[in-house]
């Protein structure tokens, strides 16, 4: 018998080999073959391809899941590294940004230890998970690129900050729920939204940010203006001055990091904003533009420069 083989045959005799924690339960294998190996009896190597193909069936449960070897294989070791300090709660941080698998156990751990779970990576959740997130009052980060309408309205019944920058379309039954949200709504991966689920969204009075549009129309200019709190539009890269002046108008902070150019004209604007304004990509083109723009009512973040 090779090395490998006697490796395969002590791992699946001894689970723990693998080391993803205490949860790993040794539960089936071939009969034949399991009563011998438990034994530590002799494998012959005629025995071998038999003898694999019975611990191909043999299942583990790893953290409260059942799976194969095989298909614990393809779970990263970190993703295994973080699930067992999670449930040993040696790891108490907020964001848990390299997971790539949410096992059951580590999943409810999560919800009930942390104020703050970030899950980038994670882009689909069971049905059971959607409804225990129902019951999550923290900030909420997930990689998901698609919901149903009954996700969207789980997911905005008590999260208190949600971000969903991998979502690409949206329906008016989703705005309508998301306009329940009782926090911040990111929805970055959109380019584009209708005019009337931006009017559904405007309900909600918290900040919002819609960091993949790259440009609007005027329709749905007038129902930006409605949005309460902060509005980030943060790759917009120019607008018109009718757009602007009834983003301008509307009260709260405003993000518009993405445009590098105004007329004297969009700065008088600007500068009639009663709110922070962040325009990161914006450098004052004379000493003209930042004594105007120091009249907004509030901070006003340009390129490097800060001005108050």
């Amino acid at each position: 018998m090779t090395n490998f083989d006697k490796k395969v045959f002590e791992t699946n005799k001894n689970p723990d080999i693998t080391k993803p924690g205490t949860s790993i339960k040794f539960i089936t294998a071939g009969e034949k073959f399991k009563k011998r190996i438990l034994k530590n009896e002799r494998i012959f190597s005629t025995d071998i391809k038999e003898l694999k193909e019975e611990l191909g069936k043999t299942r583990i449960s790893v953290f409260g899941q059942e799976m194969t070897q095989e298909e614990l294989k393809k779970i990263s070791k970190e993703t295994i590294k973080i699930s067992k300090k999670i449930l040993s709660e040696e790891d108490n941080r907020n964001f848990h940004e390299t997971l790539t698998h949410l096992f059951p156990d580590v999943f409810k751990k999560l919800i009930t230890i942390c104020e703050n779970i970030s899950l980038p990576a994670i882009t689909s959740l069971t049905q059971g998970q959607f409804e225990l997130l129902a019951e999550y009052s923290g900030r909420l980060t997930l990689g998901l690129t698609s919901l149903t309408d009954n996700q969207a309205e789980l997911l905005s019944r008590n999260v208190k900050n949600l971000f969903l920058d991998s979502i690409t379309s949206l329906n008016d039954k989703q705005a309508e729920a998301f306009s329940r949200n009782s926090g911040a709504l990111s929805l970055g991966g959109l380019t584009f939204i209708s005019p009337k689920q931006i009017e559904l969204l405007a309900k909600n009075r918290h900040d919002m940010y819609f960091d993949g549009l790259t440009s609007l129309n005027d329709k749905q200019a007038e129902a930006f203006s409605k949005c309460k709190g902060k509005l980030s539009l943060n790759d917009i890269t120019s607008l018109t001055d009718y757009q602007l002046e009834l983003l301008a108008k509307r009260k709260g902070k405003l993000s518009l990091n993405g445009i590098g150019f105004f007329t004297d004209e969009q700065v008088k604007l600007l500068s009639e904003h009663d709110g922070d304004l962040y325009l990161r990509s914006f450098v004052p083109r004379n000493d003209e533009q930042s004594v105007i723009l120091s009249k907004n009512k509030g901070t006003l973040k340009c390129g490097y420069v800060r001005l108050y």
